[in-house]
Parts: structure tokens; C-alpha cells; sequence
């Protein structure tokens, strides 16, 4: 049996030492009603939320009103007087005074006033206590004072000496508990509590354990009688609510996420750690402030609407808003807002569970952002073939572009909100869902190859090309994919797989013929080289022969039709020559090797100067330059293309040469410049092909293949040749070579 002695104490007056901080907490949550007024003119200065809950009346109802002014108070015949009195003494009490609430009904109260200094001037601090429940106990005490056997309650008489003189039919189970019965002594510590009451003439509260059960009984001290009567109450089940309240209030305390509890004004009551994790305020700085404290501009009036919702019975649940930090930062939450009720149901004060979203709402916007820049993507391949598909990492479809329609036949509205696993699963579904688990966990997958089912029942073969989309913080959000129908290149591919042997068979052949016609234009070549030069020795020896035995019998005429005859015989053996030489271009094999263009320049224009030793020519070589590729045939790209500029500058009072390097159209480009004669642009198409000559023979000597050969020399290596120039104002010749090859 455990005892719990409570004694009732007189009202002891507020301490004025508090901080102010401190004070206002206390004002805004006391369970008791408190009034500020004014201790020169009675004037209400403030009110807390208690008193106005109590008597109905709202804060302006009360404010800078006399006392007895408000309506409460107004029957009051005595408040004028009382308040002189108070003014004189400093302190007024009343026991038992009545005061109409606002829908009528009375309350009994305990009023307590006293005057104390802020700031060096006085005010009066009203506090109203409901004693009504109090009243009715104590009416209901005096009516169970007969000690009927019918009370569901125990109900005892002790004398000063402990003796039990009276208990009723309730008691007798807990006097057996103590192991006594009516005559006989109370336990021991009943005797110290009764001896304390009969001296003090006070009422005492004792709390006592009977087994599973706890009693309250209140000492009632009978004047004069020299005893007491003990009134018991069953109160464990309020003790077990009020150590669940304690629990639940520790848990919310605890709790991570930040709970608030307001009035229906929106004053501060409770700020847990919760909220001071979330928000940045201490409780110390929070309650008792407006809950305006943490609004953005704009948000006010959003705030007041919760509140009267709230105030209606309307819960408000997964709100998500915005709300201010101490720091300034706004702070994205979602709220869940409940009315609190008092016994009587009554809605006193509203509850908020805050949950901090900034960081889902960022992964949204990140999402969002992802999800446009994709729409934007697929809208550049729209008309494409290819279908463009995001989903986010349980495979839920969030964008869905034409060419996807068009693969799978599924439409955007069809497909979004759908799962991707479910929609488009072919025989590989397996194979997919083991591959975006290898992308969540940050593993590269590219590209890769799987069969997809189409609305139609069709299984498609597909090429997908995928990438993982994260947030700012690197987490992944979303996989979009590329997904190419490649069905028909899959069977193109096993059609010619089958016709593969044959095709090899085929080029066997083919090269067979085409070495058995590489020899025979050998053969060919050989009868030019032979066939051809023996009669233009003969037609070019013989002419010779004439014009130097014969010259006194030939007139002028004469000889220069032989020398016409000569000529021609010459430059048709050059033909044959170049003819000769463009062949082998096309025929020989290639040998590539580091090749340095610079050395190779400076030799061919060394040669050039010691054949016309007279010229004086600005020769312009960038050094370094080196690249991969057949020696024998660069150099006769160099040949030709510096052998042209050093012709073609022949006339020139100041002739220059240049050749270098520079960067055209993206790549390496190498030139030879001149500035001789240069070339109407209109035949620029014709400088390439062979026997094809801008300029007259008699002005500029050649045979015209000089520069087919460079074409298909460098064509050969794989990259290719061009022309840029003027009349009367120098030409450029540009040719590129891969850059594997440099």
C-alpha cells in the first residue's frame, strides 16, 4: 500500500522576478483565468486565452474596458468599491464568487487580486480560478455526510485518536485490506494525518493504494466533533490517463518531427525540439509569440484561414505550404493541423505536425526540370523513328514521345503513369529489370540490346541507349532511354549472314579477275611505254636529222614545220610519260611512314632554284610539320604543286612561295601559295581532271595531269584537295590528310 499525502495550499502570490519571457509562457498557457488592469483606472490591459475560453467574451470584448464594464463583471454591485479597496490595500480575495459567462450560464470562481510595479507603475493582476467542479464536489460531500450504504465510494469516521467510529457498506473490502474493522485502529499513518487536520482545522488530500486501485480521500475536519471524515474517490483511471498524457506529452517532446500547439488566436503554446530543429527558435523564443513568428510575406492570411478551419472541426491534413526559419530561409512543409477539445468536447486549441519537404520538393523540381529538358529532347526527335521514354526508378512512365507512339502504338495519354515493366515487357523482362538495377546502383550501362512487346502483340527487337538523371546532390531520380526499333535491320542482318559465304566466294572471284587485269594493264602499259615511244624516237630523231643535214635545202617554212614536228613528238612522249606515271599512282602500294612535309618542301624548291639558278623566289616554309603517309607519293604531290607555283610565278617582278599549315572548316589543312598568275574561279571544277588546262601551252608549258595526279594521290590517303585563286592574283592549293595518318 503506497500513501500520497497532497495538502491544499492558500494561493500564493505570482512572483514578479520572473523573466519576462518566462512570465509570458506562464500568461499565455495558465489554466487559470488572469486580467491586467490598469491601477490607476481599472482599465483592462490584457487578458491570457484561459479566461477568455472561460467566459466567451473575445479579447476586444475585454480590452481597455473598466472592470465593470464587461459584461461578466456588470452585476457585480460591489466591483467599483471592491476596486477602491484594492487600490488602498493592495490585495482583495473572494471565495465564492459567481460571474455570468457570455451564453448565460454562472460559474463559480475564486478571485484574487493584488497590486504590484512594471516599470515603476502600478497594475493589478486579476487571477479567476472556476471553482465550479470544486463546488459541486463538495455539495456532493455533504450530501454523502449520513454515510448512506448505498454510495458507490468508501466514506469513513475517525476520531482524533484513529479509531475508525463509522464506514459505510464501500469501505468494508479496504478495511479488510488494512486487517481492521469498525472500533478498532486506522493504520498508523491515518492517525498523523487526522491529529494534523483536527489541530489545523484543514482539510487534507491523501492518495492511497489498495491493491490495483488508488483512492483519493479527502480530510474533512467536523468543527467541534473531534473528527474526521474521510470521503474516498476511485481515481486510477484518471491517474493512468494522466501518466499516459505525461507519456504521450514526452513523446511529442521527443519527437523529430515538429509539433506545435496554438490557440485558436494563433498564440504559441507548445514548441517541441522538433520544431526547434526545423525552424531554428528555441521554446523559449517562440511561445507565447503570434504564430505569425515563422509566416513569409504572404502567408498571413493563409494562416488565419487554417486557424478558423481548425476552429470549425475542420482538420487540415497534408497541406503543403511554405514557412520561415529563423536564418530567413523559407522552408517548404507539410502541415497537418488538428483541433484540441476539452472534456466537454469544446474546441480549445489547434495542433500542427510539421513535416520539413524542402528536400522532396527540391528532387520534384530537379524531376520536373529533368522531365522538360526531355520533352524538349524528344520534341527535337519527334518526326524520328526512335523513341524517346523516361521513367522514374520504380519504372512509373513520365514522358512519352511520338516516336514511342510509333514503335509501340501505345499514345502519350496511354502510356504516362504507367509502368514501363508492364507496358512494353517482352520475352527479355527479366534481363531489363536486372539492368535498371545495375543503373540505380550507379553501374554504366550504356547501350544495349532487347525484345519489346508492342500493343499489337508484335516483339520488337530494340536498341537502347540510356542515361541515369540525378538531382543537384548527385541522387539518382529517373532513367531516360532511346530505344531504336531495329527489328528489320535484325533480319537484314541474318540475311546477310546467310549470304555471307557466297559473298566471300564472290570476292575471291572478283580478286582473281581483278589481279588477272591488273597484269594484263601492266601488259598494257608496258606496250604504251614501248610501242609508243620507238616511232616517236624515230619521228623525233629523224626531224632532228633533217633540219641539221638539210637545213641550206630547206627554206624557213621548212623548218619550222620540223621544228612544229619536234615539238609535238616531245610532249607526246611526255604524255605518255605522265599517263605512264598516273597509272602507277593508282596501282602501286602504299607504304605510310612518318613523313616530314616541311624537309620534303625545302628539297623540291632546292632542286627548282638549281634549275633556274637566275630566279630570284621568296620561299616561305612553316617549319614542323609532319604527318604519316607514303613517301614517294607525297612527294609527288609536293613536286607537282610547288613545280606549278614555281611556274606559275615565272613572270612575276616578285615572285613568293608559301608553304604551311592551317585550320579549315574544323581540320588540318596544308597549302602551297602563290602569287603568279592564279585562275578564273568559273573553271576551278577543271583544274583536277586530266588533260584539262587553264592557261595556253605556249604560255605556260605542261600536260595537264599534274594535278589529277595529286588528286588521286591524295584521295588515296583519304582525304581530299582544293583550289582558291584569282586572275593576275595567285592561286592556293589545299589538301587535307586523316588525322590518323598525321
Amino acid at each position: 500500500m503506497k500513501v500520497k499525502v497532497k495538502k491544499v495550499k492558500k494561493f500564493i502570490e505570482p512572483s514578479l522576478n520572473e523573466s519576462e519571457i518566462r512570465y509570458r509562457r506562464l500568461f499565455e498557457t495558465a489554466q487559470d483565468g488572469i486580467l491586467i488592469l490598469d491601477a490607476q483606472t481599472g482599465a483592462i490591459t490584457d487578458v491570457n486565452p484561459f479566461l477568455i475560453d472561460m467566459l466567451g467574451y473575445s479579447r476586444d470584448e475585454f480590452m481597455d474596458k473598466k472592470l465593470w464594464e464587461v459584461g461578466a463583471f456588470k452585476d457585480i454591485k460591489a466591483s467599483r468599491e471592491a476596486f477602491e479597496v484594492l487600490q488602498k490595500d493592495k490585495y482583495i480575495r473572494y471565495q465564492d464568487l459567481p460571474l455570468k459567462a457570455k451564453d448565460g450560464h454562472l460559474i463559480q470562481v475564486e478571485f484574487v487580486s493584488n497590486v504590484y510595479l512594471v516599470d515603476s507603475k502600478k497594475v493589478i493582476q486579476c487571477n479567476i480560478r472556476d471553482i465550479t467542479e470544486r463546488k459541486q464536489a463538495e455539495d456532493e460531500i455533504k450530501s454523502l455526510a449520513k454515510f448512506p450504504d448505498e454510495n458507490p465510494f468508501p466514506i469513513l469516521r475517525l476520531n482524533d485518536k484513529g479509531v475508525i467510529l463509522r464506514a459505510n457498506r464501500a469501505s468494508r473490502a479496504m478495511l479488510e485490506d488494512w486487517k481492521t474493522t469498525i472500533g478498532q485502529p486506522a493504520p498508523e499513518f491515518w492517525r498523523k494525518n487526522v491529529t494534523e487536520s483536527l489541530e489545523n482545522q484543514s482539510q487534507q488530500i491523501i492518495e492511497v493504494s489498495i491493491g490495483p486501485r488508488i483512492l483519493s480521500f479527502v480530510v474533512v475536519p467536523i468543527t467541534g466533533e473531534g473528527y474526521v471524515n474521510l470521503y474516498g474517490h476511485d481515481i486510477t483511471e484518471r491517474l493512468h490517463a494522466e501518466k499516459e498524457a505525461q507519456f504521450l506529452a514526452s513523446m511529442v517532446e521527443s519527437a523529430d518531427e515538429a509539433i506545435i500547439g496554438k490557440t485558436l488566436e494563433g498564440i504559441i503554446l507548445s514548441w517541441n525540439r522538433g520544431t526547434e530543429k526545423l525552424y531554428g527558435y528555441s521554446a523559449q523564443e517562440a511561445v507565447g509569440k503570434p504564430i505569425s513568428l515563422i509566416a513569409p510575406p504572404g502567408k498571413f492570411n493563409e494562416i488565419q484561414e487554417i486557424l478558423e478551419k481548425v476552429g470549425r472541426g475542420e482538420p487540415i491534413e497534408h497541406f503543403e505550404t511554405v514557412r520561415l526559419g529563423r536564418d530567413g530561409k523559407q522552408i517548404d512543409v507539410s502541415l497537418n493541423v488538428s483541433p484540441v477539445r476539452d472534456a466537454n468536447e469544446k474546441i480549445i486549441a489547434a495542433s500542427t505536425i510539421a513535416r520539413n519537404i524542402t528536400d522532396r520538393k527540391q528532387a520534384e523540381k530537379t524531376l520536373k526540370d529533368k522531365v522538360e529538358e526531355l520533352r524538349r529532347m524528344a520534341t527535337v526527335v519527334s518526326d524520328s523513328n526512335d523513341a524517346v521514354i523516361m521513367h522514374d526508378l520504380d519504372g512509373k512512365i513520365l514522358a512519352w514521345n511520338r516516336g514511342a507512339q510509333d514503335t509501340y502504338g501505345y499514345t502519350e495519354s496511354e502510356a504516362l503513369g504507367k509502368n514501363v515493366r508492364e507496358i512494353v515487357a517482352g520475352p527479355d523482362r527479366e534481363a531489363a529489370l536486372t539492368l535498371v538495377e545495375k543503373i540505380k546502383q550507379g553501374e554504366i550501362v550504356k547501350s544495349f540490346e532487347l525484345r519489346r512487346l508492342a500493343k499489337d502483340g508484335r516483339v520488337l527487337d530494340v536498341w537502347l541507349t540510356t542515361t541515369l538523371l540525378t538531382d543537384e546532390s548527385g541522387k539518382p531520380v529517373a532513367i531516360a532511354t532511346t530505344e531504336r526499333d531495329i527489328t528489320e535491320r535484325k533480319r537484314a542482318e541474318e540475311e546477310i549472314s546467310e549470304l555471307n559465304a557466297g559473298l566471300e566466294r564472290r570476292v575471291v572471284e572478283r580478286t582473281t579477275q581483278l589481279e588477272a587485269a591488273n597484269k594484263e594493264l601492266e601488259s598494257f602499259s608496258y606496250s604504251v611505254s614501248h610501242d609508243l615511244r620507238a616511232p616517236l624516237r624515230s619521228i623525233d630523231g629523224f626531224s632532228q636529222v633533217l633540219l641539221e643535214d638539210y637545213t641550206d635545202k630547206l627554206d624557213a617554212a621548212g623548218q619550222d614545220a620540223l621544228k612544229r614536228v619536234r615539238a609535238a613528238a616531245q610532249r607526246m612522249a611526255q604524255l605518255i610519260d605522265d599517263m605512264l606515271k598516273l597509272s602507277r599512282v593508282t596501282r602501286s602500294e602504299m607504304r605510310l611512314e612518318t613523313v616530314s612535309l616541311s624537309a620534303m618542301a625545302h628539297a623540291v624548291l632546292d632542286e627548282l632554284q638549281r634549275t633556274q639558278p637566275e630566279r630570284q623566289v621568296d620561299c616561305v616554309i612553316a617549319e614542323g610539320i609532319v604527318v604519316k603517309g607514303d613517301t614517294q607519293l607525297l612527294r609527288a604531290v609536293l613536286e607537282n604543286l610547288l613545280g606549278n607555283a614555281w611556274k606559275f610565278t615565272g613572270k612575276q617582278g616578285y615572285a613568293r612561295i608559301e608553304f604551311g599549315m592551317s585550320q579549315r572548316g574544323g581540320e588540318r589543312a596544308f597549302f602551297v601559295h602563290d602569287n603568279g598568275a592564279g585562275f578564273d574561279m568559273a573553271f576551278v571544277n577543271k583544274l583536277f581532271g586530266a588533260f584539262q588546262r587553264l592557261h595556253p601551252v605556249e604560255e605556260f608549258p605542261g600536260t595537264g595531269i599534274g594535278l589529277a595526279t595529286v588528286q588521286r594521290i591524295i584521295h588515296r590517303h583519304g582525304g581530299r584537295v582544293w583550289a582558291e585563286g584569282a586572275l593576275a592574283q595567285g592561286a592556293t592549293f589545299y589538301f587535307t590528310l586523316p588525322e590518323e595518318t598525321i
